[in-house]
């Protein structure tokens, strides 16, 4: 009896965590996990953004605040609280001066808001579960968003920050690994997630986080669901953004040099800075002065959002919930709906690079407030240096993306459609003239332009 008591005992001193680890192909070794194979529809949607709830025209940075927290957890009709409110009221819980992630107040039309993020041309969306710091960095998404975006045909999954500044309990606390566990195993439950994307591993190893028996757990809770599922590389400061292990390597607001061998992940921002690491007075946390937020201009975006592309690669946006940014991207989902053929479903064209060369360097990235606009400025450099022709391909057919108009013609190098092939530019419904010459083409443009920004070939390949 004494016996039964004991074994009761300890099972109920087990985290909740291990007691629901299911047995599966996948255990928590690191070389048994790398034999995970990325799925296909995460290639084929090479855009995804993070979720801030309803599009609000704000663009101050309390406005910010309130449009990504606060305002889903006033009474209906109640105005937005102010900062001083934010801080200091007694109903809030604090750890470092900013509020935690409050209360979420349900959407009245969830089928609207959703289809105004596919519009944008996503076909990917992260539900924030956990943020760097609580209330700065976005919103988890409720069950009936999450059904809204599924139902039209957009995977959902979570993001969790393996730090939790600011947040109780935290890295380093008495008890958080268990505690972390718990809750991002009931995260992925709740969501059904298609894709868990870490952050914040740079502080402790993956030992520390226990991210291998998560990752296992994840990739046998999926297999059971027939799911095909996908986490990032960040998992911990000895499994982080190497390529190694992980389904794709996550680059922030980066690219890479050459065809990348393996698939990647450029988590970029709209604006010169992640939110997270200006004040909600506006001040840098870095260097304690006043911040002035500029936009990436949507011609910029897209030519970014090309060079990853056509490199393998897949652009997560975190969106800020202000007038500006949803206008700088619905200038993406625009385009897109013209040239997405050349974009979604496609692979790289060319021979794939042997090592990954990310630009810029970690290394040589300030370590000042300006760190991210400056990073945004090399990305620029390499990008335009590859440019004005991305390319892709999807079956039989390349897609040569022209950025900025061509002109009367276009010259591309290094291909040999079949005689007599139709090469079309998207949006326009007309063949266009063509002639070889030696091995390259020359194709005549076509008498109007069906976009802005950047222009799509379609050549059918011998």
């Amino acid at each position: 009896m004494h016996c039964l008591i004991l074994f009761m005992l300890a099972g109920l001193a087990l985290p909740a965590w291990s007691q629901t680890t299911a047995p599966g192909k996948w255990t928590a070794d690191w070389e048994v996990l790398n034999r995970h194979k990325v799925p296909d529809w995460i290639l084929d949607a090479k855009i995804g953004v993070q979720y801030v709830g309803e599009p609000m025209d704000l663009n101050d940075f309390n406005g910010w605040l309130w449009g990504r927290s606060a305002w889903r957890h006033r009474e209906n009709g109640a105005p937005p609280p102010t900062a001083h409110e934010l801080l200091w009221k007694d109903k809030f819980t604090f750890r470092g001066g900013l509020p935690r992630v409050f209360e979420h107040n349900p959407i009245k039309d969830t089928d609207a808001v959703l289809a105004r993020y596919k519009d944008l041309g996503a076909r990917f969306v992260v539900s924030m579960r956990e943020a760097a710091y609580p209330g700065t960095e976005g919103l988890w998404m409720d069950q009936r968003e999450i059904a809204s975006a599924r139902k039209i045909g957009m995977k959902v999954g979570v993001h969790y920050n393996l730090i939790r500044r600011d947040g109780v309990p935290s890295i380093g606390d008495a008890g958080y690994v268990d505690w972390t566990q718990t809750r991002m195993r009931k995260a992925v439950e709740e969501a059904d997630a298609d894709f868990v994307f870490f952050d914040g591993c740079q502080f402790a190893p993956s030992g520390y986080f226990k991210t291998d028996e998560f990752v296992a757990w994840y990739y046998n809770w999926a297999d059971r669901k027939g799911k095909q599922v996908w986490v990032n590389d960040d998992l911990g400061k000895d499994r982080q953004e190497t390529g190694e292990y992980g389904d794709l390597v996550d680059y922030e607001s980066c690219t890479v040099e050459g065809i990348s061998p393996k698939p990647w992940i450029n988590w970029d921002i709209l604006r010169n800075e992640w939110t997270c690491w200006v004040n909600e007075f506006g001040i840098h946390r870095l260097n304690g002065k006043k911040w002035v937020w500029e936009y990436k201009p949507p011609a910029q975006l897209i030519r970014v959002f090309l060079d990853v592309v056509s490199k393998g690669g897949v652009w997560l946006v975190q969106l800020d919930n202000t007038g500006q940014s949803w206008k700088n991207m619905e200038e993406i989902g625009a385009w897109l709906k013209v040239n997405g053929e050349a974009i979604y479903g496609t692979r790289p064209y060319g021979k794939v690079a042997e090592h990954v060369v990310r630009i810029p360097a970690v290394e040589d990235k300030p370590k000042n407030g300006q760190a991210w606009w400056w990073q945004f400025q090399e990305v620029m450099k390499t990008t335009e240096k590859n440019g004005p022709l991305y390319y892709t391909r999807k079956g039989n057919d390349l897609y040569a993306i022209h950025y900025g108009w061509p002109g009367a013609s276009v010259k591309i190098e290094g291909v040999q459609p079949k005689p007599g092939s139709k090469i079309r530019m998207l949006g326009v419904d007309e063949d266009l003239q063509w002639r070889q010459e030696g091995s390259a083409i020359v194709v005549q443009s076509p008498s109007r332009e069906p976009c802005k920004y950047a222009y799509s070939y379609r050549i059918p390949l011998k």
